[in-house]
């Protein structure tokens, strides 16, 4: 046999050679539902979150899922290259402090959001709370029911993972 066909084969077993050298990028996201909207609208909450499991799912992206109210600094959020907040419209006083400070820092680490829905904007007795921590946080105004015509996906910048190679 001869040196070439050695290598080739350990290569391909080991998976590191001059030859074979593979980089793969991860993406990862994280699907964030809340157990108070739940609670108080959970056909709308529950068929939100399937459909992003879905998409996720079909784009071969690897995901977990999380409730709002289990947040804390302890997990590693610095993993998921994409939040996904679904139809977090109702959280309880303490889930929403602890949403803005997750996020926070989450964004001061360079993450990425996708908000479906309204987020944070009632309590846990569906009064409208001041949610204007997490407004200035996330640099949005809610506007009405349909929102503005002119606006309506905010984009901080389009290099993502999922199109950087195509730019």
């Amino acid at each position: 046999m001869n040196k070439f066909v050695i290598i080739l084969i350990f290569s391909l077993i080991f998976g590191k050679s001059a030859f074979c050298q593979f980089n793969f990028e991860n993406p990862r996201i994280a699907i964030v539902i809340s157990k108070t909207s739940f609670t108080h609208h959970w056909g709308v909450t529950q068929m939100s979150a399937h459909g992003w499991g879905g998409v996720v799912n079909l784009a071969g992206v690897p995901y977990d899922c999380y409730f709002a109210e289990d947040l804390t600094e302890d997990i590693n959020l610095k993993k998921y290259d994409c939040l996904i907040f679904s139809q977090c419209t109702y959280l309880t006083n303490a889930a929403y402090e602890k949403t803005v400070d997750v996020l926070e820092n989450y964004l001061s680490e360079g993450g990425n959001l996708i908000i479906d829905g309204l987020i944070g904007y009632f309590d846990e007795s569906t009064k409208e709370r001041n949610h204007s921590k997490l407004d200035q946080l996330l640099n949005m105004k809610y506007i009405g029911f349909y929102g503005d015509p002119d606006y309506r996906i905010k984009v901080k910048d389009n290099n993502q993972f999922i199109t950087k190679n195509y730019n």
